[in-house]
């Protein structure tokens, strides 16, 4: 991800049933370049059968940055 920190903003991946959010670190300095958003389940079946709701986010990302602001 170093190379293309300025390329891939921002990432959301899914199916692993529950939300979680991920700091993406520059090898040399440790530095934040990034970030990953893990998204919920939209089934309400889950691996350790809590029964919870499905999943539903909304982003709003900068027009100019492609950077998550809320």
């Amino acid at each position: 991800m170093d190379r293309f920190q300025t390329v891939v903003r921002f990432g959301v991946q899914g199916h692993i049933h529950k939300e979680q959010w991920n700091v993406l670190r520059d090898v040399l300095y440790s530095q934040p370049i990034g970030m990953n958003f893990l998204v919920g389940s939209m089934t309400t079946f889950n691996a350790f059968n809590t029964g919870k709701l499905p999943s539903f986010n909304v982003a709003t990302l900068d027009a100019d940055s492609l950077i998550p602001i809320e």
